[in-house]
């Protein structure tokens, strides 16, 4: 699973006490007064159906079961 999770390095800039991340031209600034609550990354810049995120999420989940059933736990 943590492969699924850490794939790569990310080079983050700070800007004074904030966090600014760019996304196919859509600019999020995150800072220690943000609402954590919500989302804090750029989830896209289109509206998906209900049945296209659904299915997306069963075989995400159907991918990282298969995973962590494989993990050696002892």
């Amino acid at each position: 699973m943590r492969d699924d999770i850490f794939t790569s390095t990310v080079d983050i800039e700070f800007d004074t006490v904030s966090l600014d991340v760019l996304s196919d031209g859509v600019k999020k600034t995150i800072s220690p007064a943000s609402d954590f609550r919500k989302f804090t990354y750029i989830l896209g810049t289109d509206e998906v159906s209900d049945g296209t995120f659904y299915h997306q999420c069963e075989q995400t989940a159907e991918l990282m079961l298969g995973r962590v059933q494989k993990l050696d736990l002892s």
